[in-house]
């Protein structure tokens, strides 16, 4: 009887901390500079007390706006395929790096 409540509190010791160690790895701020993001004009503006970069693309654009909020764990950079698939059908785009992410502080 003992063996079998010390197995149960083992594997749910062992699974928390293998989902702490999963959301960790998912959701950490990639920190690597973005690439400048290639052709993008770059600006800056304010969020609370941080100071945050974007880009913007194809600012002549006659077919609308997208705006780029990248996802957990990446910056702009991952989504260049998108962006410059926007750009090409005549679209702007705006995209920026989260705070913690990319070159935002």
């Amino acid at each position: 009887m003992w063996y079998a409540i010390i197995g149960i509190i083992v594997l749910l010791l062992v699974g928390v901390l293998l989902c702490l160690a999963a959301a960790a790895a998912m959701f950490s701020p990639d920190k690597v500079p973005a690439s400048k993001a290639q052709s993008g004009r770059e600006v800056c503006f304010k969020s609370g007390k941080k100071k945050l970069k974007g880009w913007f693309w194809n600012e002549e654009g006659k077919a609308g706006l997208v705006v780029v909020s990248h996802g957990m764990g990446v910056s702009v950079d991952y989504y260049m395929p998108e962006i410059l698939a926007f750009t090409d059908k005549g679209y702007k785009v705006f995209a920026y790096d989260y705070s913690g992410y990319g070159e935002s502080e």
